[in-house]
């Protein structure tokens, strides 16, 4: 904008100059404004001249303000990826010296890694093309139901109703912080670019979280049922019987994201301040969004 207006110079009258760079730079305008004044612009000689030297230094107090300048992402091309899954294979020879029984599951976890990563940046594709509010709100939802059918097969025990509550939990826990954040903070609502990672960053958690949790509470509840039920027995509601597991099993659940909040900055870079650091994004700000 700032090039633009140093070439309507010459042509414009005085008044659409003003439009022009007011439009471009209310700070270069004000700057004008007064260097103008100062300089008695009434007249043609001497308005231009003080326009085009406020501009000019406009221009360099803007290029001196940008004091982060990241460079292009580098490229990486499928040999690449290949190259450093090979590293997996370290695990895989010390899992079979030491008889860990892990080479399968190692195999297994590593192919789906890949696929479903592939498949997701094919899928996204299009959503973040489109940007529509109604299909980024049912990938959400899909990714919801997917959490927590991840969450539910890790359980040691299960009891009817259990996916349902899993569910519940899971969608009202991440939507009701993803739509905080969202609406009230970032402001971008349904915008597929920013609704998506965060929901996706949220149900990572959520899923970790609730797996703990829940494997927790159904193992003392399975493995000690003699405990619950010699207090239930003396008298104690269901709450009352249950409410030190309980206890035990919230904070076994909540210990993995406070030790991540306790370290991230010191001693690790978390996955959304990377991601935005590797796409160019000033650290300052990445670590806002973190």
């Amino acid at each position: 904008c700032h090039i633009h207006c140093l070439q309507l110079v010459e042509k414009a009258p005085a008044a659409l100059l003003t439009a022009a760079l007011l439009a471009a730079s209310p700070v270069a305008a004000e700057q004008s404004h007064h260097s103008v004044l100062s300089q008695g612009a009434v007249r043609d000689a001497g308005w231009r001249t003080a326009l085009m030297t406020s501009l000019e230094s406009a221009r360099a107090s803007s290029a001196k303000s940008s004091e982060y300048e990241a460079e292009p992402t580098v490229y990486l091309p499928w040999y690449s990826v290949v190259l450093v899954a090979a590293l997996l294979s370290i695990v895989g020879v010390t899992s079979a010296r030491m008889q860990l029984g892990l080479e399968s599951r190692l195999v297994f976890a590593a192919v789906r890694c890949v696929i479903q990563l592939s498949m997701l940046g094919f899928v996204l594709m299009p959503i973040f093309r489109l940007n529509i509010s109604v299909l980024t709100v049912m990938y959400m939802m899909t990714m919801a139901l997917l959490a927590s059918r991840e969450s539910y097969g890790r359980m040691p025990y299960v009891y009817d109703g259990l996916f349902s509550h899993v569910v519940i939990a899971t969608v009202a826990g991440a939507g009701l912080v993803s739509s905080f954040g969202l609406c009230l903070v970032l402001r971008t609502f349904a915008d597929a670019q920013y609704a998506i990672p965060t929901l996706g960053m949220l149900l990572g958690n959520s899923l970790s979280g609730t797996s703990v949790c829940l494997s927790c509470l159904l193992t003392e509840l399975a493995e000690h049922k003699g405990n619950v039920e010699t207090l239930i027995g003396f008298g104690a509601t269901r709450w009352e019987a249950t409410r030190d597991v309980l206890k035990r099993s919230t904070v076994m659940g909540l210990t993995p994201s406070l030790n991540q909040m306790a370290i991230s900055g010191v001693v690790a870079i978390p996955g959304m301040m990377t991601g935005q650091i590797l796409g160019g994004t000033p650290p300052l700000q990445a670590a806002r969004y973190q």
